[in-house]
């Protein structure tokens, strides 16, 4: 064989497996951005079997107002008794989420296959999104990839009910388990981001943001929320609903989403 038919023939072997390399990328991303929606579908029928409980949806954090929002244990513990295989754990829910009770240890827990299993609270999966690097350090609280929308506004989560700009949660406001006057099909619950991913138990920023309408792009790489797919980021909607928005979604109609009222986008900046 010619120099020039090896040549040629190396090439196409490279380029070959260029193309079966990028191939398993593309699947194995495919798939772990389902295993992402099914998180998030498990939350959204932990939010509703929440709802069906205490006839109506959960605050952003749990009740306890001695403590400010920022100290209290976030909305994500009130829905582990309601999500199977989650953590059964004693949070001191008077207490701050990094205080010593509430600091990670080992829970037993249930497997599919209803064998029982011993995991640790910084090892918690079920919020994270598999394609997200960030994770938490050994020995400290799981974190979360999934936020609460509060609606629009650095400080939405802290207006009344009444208030304009507010979205599903609020730190001391709590939805009717009665239909959402825009349409629970139309209102954001839950976002996946990438940035400042923060501990699942703490109250605040880490678990529950409004729309920074001064700060970054909203989707996408570099961006308030998402930047953890392709093109895309998984959304979580107040019906339960999950939904893959483009990155490219309007601003504009990315904050009528974040509305539990259609079309008020007038919360201060």
């Amino acid at each position: 064989m010619r120099i020039v038919e090896v040549v040629v023939l190396v090439v196409i072997l490279l380029l070959g497996g260029c193309l079966v390399l990028v191939g398993v990328i593309r699947v194995r991303e495919a798939a772990m951005r389902v295993t992402c929606a099914d998180h998030l579908k498990q939350l959204g029928l932990a939010v509703h079997n929440y709802a069906d409980t205490f006839s109506q949806f959960p605050s952003a954090t749990v009740s306890e107002k001695s403590l400010p929002p920022e100290r209290r244990l976030s909305w994500l513990v009130d829905m582990t008794p309601f999500v199977e295989a989650a953590p059964r754990l004693p949070f001191e829910k008077s207490k701050p989420w990094d205080a010593e009770e509430n600091l990670p240890h080992w829970y037993r827990y249930e497997d599919k296959e209803g064998k029982e299993r011993e995991a640790y609270l910084g090892d918690y999966s079920l919020w994270l999104c598999p394609s997200n690097p960030n994770q938490a350090a050994p020995g400290t609280p799981s974190l979360t990839h999934y936020v609460g929308i509060a609606g629009l506004g650095r400080d939405a989560a802290s207006r009344p009910a009444d208030a304009p700009g507010i979205g599903f949660f609020g730190y001391d406001r709590a939805l009717p388990r009665e239909p959402i006057k825009k349409g629970s099909s139309e209102t954001l619950m839950v976002v996946e981001t990438g940035l400042d991913n923060g501990p699942w138990t703490a109250g605040g920023y880490p678990t529950v943001r409004g729309l920074d309408q001064d700060g970054p792009r909203y989707l996408g790489r570099g961006g308030q929320l998402g930047g953890i797919h392709t093109a895309g980021v998984n959304t979580l909607f107040a019906d339960g609903s999950g939904r893959y928005l483009s990155e490219h979604t309007s601003p504009r109609v990315f904050e009528g989403m974040a509305l539990v009222a259609g079309g008020d986008s007038t919360a201060e900046r």
